[in-house]
């Protein structure tokens, strides 16, 4: 496993494989569809937003590695909004946030022109609301 995040250049593709396979050397990770499952996405409890599919399904993950039957999550500034606060050893999960920024260059007249796009990729740590 790789996962030493502290003070390293986090990657969503190490991310996923780390969690994946920690949890298989740990027995957790059951690859059949027990078909009482939920069609409940997991969703920002503060916003509303329901996550992608790859941040619901590392968002899964957690919930089977920590034992939590809770859609809902929080950021740390959610859980400040909702006058809440983090119990003492509570685990972080962590969502990525990916866009496409435009880079923009202005022309000899003044006009504003695209010139290329910038990714930029972000890393959220969230709380289950259990």
């Amino acid at each position: 496993m790789t996962k030493k995040w502290k003070g390293e250049k986090k990657d969503v593709y190490n991310m996923v494989n780390d969690k994946v396979l920690a949890m298989m050397e740990q027995g957790k990770l059951n690859w059949t569809k027990n078909w009482k499952g939920s069609s409940e996405w997991n969703y920002n409890l503060h916003t509303g937003t329901r996550y992608s599919i790859l941040n619901n399904f590392m968002l899964e993950l957690d919930k089977v590695r920590y034992g939590y039957s809770s859609n809902s999550w929080l950021t740390f500034k959610g859980v400040q909004a909702l006058g809440g606060n983090i119990a003492g050893q509570k685990s972080t999960s962590f969502i990525v946030f990916f866009k496409l920024i435009d880079k923009r260059e202005r022309d000899e007249s003044g006009n504003e022109k695209i010139i290329g796009r910038i990714p930029l990729v972000k890393y959220t740590p969230l709380f289950n609301l259990e």
